[in-house]
């Protein structure tokens, strides 16, 4: 504002835009602070025990968050996201300390140490090593009590949890509808729905994701990356995963043309054409088949499949289809609805093929565990009861 202004005029263009600008940096950061959390939750192994070195290494990653907060007030984003970064670098290797620790440590060890008296939340679900950690407290005399704060521990590692028990990973549907249940235009053509802090979030649940899927009509119609796209998080993006019964995903989409710096998978049917999968695997892709009937592949084999290969958390962006097909045959356990103020009308593409949106916000299977606000958007959690 110049001397010239009246009172009460708004501001000039210009410092609203570098208003928006510092906004938007600290919706950014918060972002990264939330993935340092979640990747503390997801990989954290249960009775892990501290020695000093791993103790003074934690209180340093505390500090370098309470410097990313007096970075953020004082308008330097890029010393924030650096010293981020230096703090994810240092919880990796704290965290590969802590588990060479736990499973090194005697029981004759614990005692010498006075270990204090162990919380666990959960009994790991795994059958080849469920119960032999509290075995071992026991055995040194250590007190245990299982079972404090056990519903979050649960969903925390949900993905191992699920791939243990179901042989499955734990699948989030992730869908932007608009504020008419909508997910895109006629003729099955993108809208661009979501602001641009949804976008963010959507990025930050591929970055907390082993591998994100879709279908090959998503492919055909978008050429997706499937990539996280947050800055400086290039290398959490995921395992990209197509379901193309038959191989129509073409050699010059971006997903194939990147298999070789991020992987990317297709699952197949059996009576695929082979001459098109070989050309696939030259560049680079992964084809691997499955069981399927005359309309579609095998969902809950596919899934089984992933599972071998050590995807726990598996992120779904698969379009309407999919995304009815898997709600059901009750194969979603977490999903995470986007919904825009706009419009696409009447004509636009519904959510859900066939379904009304209702089908999975008001599904007694699930229920809702977050409602938060993304700029103009609106988030809700919903997570299998």
């Amino acid at each position: 504002m110049t001397e010239g202004d009246p009172p009460g005029s708004p501001p000039p263009q210009g410092e609203r835009r570098q208003g928006e600008r510092r906004r938007e940096e600290r919706d950014r950061i918060r972002l990264f602070e939330r993935l340092v959390a979640a990747e503390q939750d997801e990989r954290r192994r249960l009775a892990l025990f501290l020695h000093d070195g791993a103790v003074q290494s934690l209180s340093g990653i505390a500090l370098m968050l309470d410097a990313v907060g007096h970075a953020i007030e004082d308008g330097r984003s890029e010393d924030a996201q650096q010293i981020l970064g230096n703090a994810l670098d240092r919880q990796r290797q704290t965290i590969q300390s802590l588990r060479d620790l736990s499973f090194d440590l005697e029981p004759i060890v614990l005692r010498d140490q006075g270990f204090a008296p162990a919380v666990i939340a959960l009994a790991d679900p795994n059958p080849a090593t469920s119960g032999r950690g509290i075995a071992r407290l026991k055995e040194a005399g250590v007190a245990v009590t299982v079972g404090p704060g056990a519903a979050e521990a649960a969903r925390a590692h949900a993905g191992h949890i699920r791939r243990m028990k179901d042989g499955r990973p734990q699948v989030i549907l992730k869908i932007a509808v608009s504020a008419d249940g909508k997910t895109g235009l006629k003729d099955r053509k993108p809208a661009e729905i979501s602001c641009e802090i949804s976008r963010a979030e959507a990025h930050m649940l591929r970055a907390t994701s082993d591998a994100v899927m879709v279908a090959s009509g998503t492919v055909l119609a978008d050429d997706p990356m499937l990539n996280c796209r947050l800055p400086g998080m290039a290398d959490r993006s995921p395992i990209r995963v197509a379901l193309d019964g038959n191989l129509r995903i073409p050699l010059d989409t971006k997903l194939v043309k990147t298999a070789r710096e991020i992987p990317f998978w297709i699952i197949t049917r059996p009576d695929a054409p082979l001459e098109k999968q070989r050309e696939l695997e030259e560049a680079g892709v992964e084809v691997m088949r499955v069981s399927a009937t005359v309309a579609r592949i095998d969902l809950s084999e596919a899934l089984h499949l992933l599972a071998t290969r050590n995807i726990t958390r598996l992120l779904v962006e698969g379009g309407p289809i999919i995304s009815a097909e898997l709600l059901r045959e009750n194969l979603i356990d977490e999903a995470v609805v986007v919904r825009s103020p706009k419009e696409l009308g009447p004509d636009a593409i519904p959510a859900l093929e066939g379904m009304q949106l209702s089908a999975l916000l008001d599904n007694p299977r699930f229920e809702v565990i977050e409602r938060r606000m993304l700029g103009s958007d609106s988030l809700t959690h919903l997570f299998r009861s």
